[in-house]
């Protein structure tokens, strides 16, 4: 959660590191490179689910929690899809 992100190296729009990043990867269906925090990932027998959860700050021990549209794969179908 605490590394700079990728815009401390490439001083680009986030949007423009999000498309390029987007285009450069078939298998790519969602990249936000200037927030930090986790995947919460829910296995089961019948699908995977896949929520980041974004932290507002890591330079403070008070800090929120918001989340992004969940990801969902079936098995057979090798990739996530918005849900």
């Amino acid at each position: 959660i605490s590394s700079p992100g990728l815009e401390s190296y490439l001083p680009l729009p986030v949007a423009t590191t999000r498309q390029a990043l987007m285009d450069s990867s078939s298998e790519l269906v969602a990249t936000d490179t200037s927030q930090r925090g986790w995947a919460l990932l829910t296995l089961t027998p019948s699908s995977v689910e896949s929520q980041f959860r974004y932290v507002s700050t890591v330079l403070s021990r008070q800090y929120s929690v918001s989340e992004s549209p969940v990801l969902k794969a079936f098995p057979g179908t090798r990739k996530f899809e918005d849900s």
